[in-house]
């Protein structure tokens, strides 16, 4: 009981919610599969949960810890793609428990909003680095750089775009360029967002690589492009 609530007493009462569905993304396939799934059974939950079909190996380990730790009954991991996702969402859950992107997101709102299912939408969105005129430039870029590239980049809140004001954009895009990356940790981009990363840079002004070129197929370097006016 904190201090400044005395006399008053408070304790903590588990009230499980019962059935509980658990998706996970691609980009942290264990943690935001595993975090959940602690608080889930940590409350007295019975959990399924549901690794992303565009990592297998690391859902084959999840499948196997899981296995190992718990019976079927306590929690059970269900594989596969559309079909799969599609089938868990027709069932009756007392709760889900959803990371992802919005489209995916509407889909499992909708599923949920259909039989009254209480949800929890963990979405990503569009992050802006802004920078104040004036600045440290060269201290920002470089804190910029590092926030959007950890984990390979693939993180939902790091840095999408930056704002600059016009006077110092070239400033930005030569301290960008002299930021400390490690290109060659990126990992392999599957072959649906390959095509769509190199769709991007159709609509955009490539100032610098930061790194090795786009070769071979399915490897993208660190770029720092500009959206072309319309």
């Amino acid at each position: 009981t904190p201090w400044f609530l005395l006399p008053s007493s408070s304790k903590v009462i588990p009230e499980p919610f019962g059935q509980v569905l658990i998706m996970a993304p691609w980009n942290y396939p264990f943690q935001l599969l595993m975090n959940p799934l602690i608080g889930a059974i940590s409350a007295g939950n019975r959990a399924v949960l549901r690794p992303s079909p565009e990592v297998p190996n690391v859902a084959a380990i999840i499948e196997t810890v899981v296995t190992e730790a718990f019976s079927s009954e306590e929690v059970f991991v269900v594989q596969g793609s559309i079909d799969e996702n599609q089938w868990l969402l027709q069932q009756q859950w007392d709760y889900i428990f959803f990371t992802g992107g919005p489209f995916l997101g509407k889909i499992v709102a909708k599923g949920a909003a259909e039989k009254l299912i209480p949800v929890t939408l963990e979405l990503g969105g569009k992050s802006p680095a802004i920078i104040e005129q004036g600045c440290d430039m060269k201290t920002a870029a470089k804190r910029v750089i590092w926030g959007k590239s950890v984990n390979a980049g693939q993180t939902c809140i790091a840095p999408d775009y930056v704002w600059v004001h016009r006077s110092e954009k070239q400033a930005f895009v030569d301290a960008a360029k002299e930021a400390d990356m490690s290109p060659e940790d990126y990992v392999r981009m599957e072959e649906g967002t390959y095509n769509r990363t190199n769709g991007h840079f159709a609509c955009t002004e490539c100032y610098c690589k930061i790194g090795m070129p786009s070769s071979p197929r399915g490897w993208v370097a660190p770029c720092c492009h500009q959206r072309r006016s319309r």
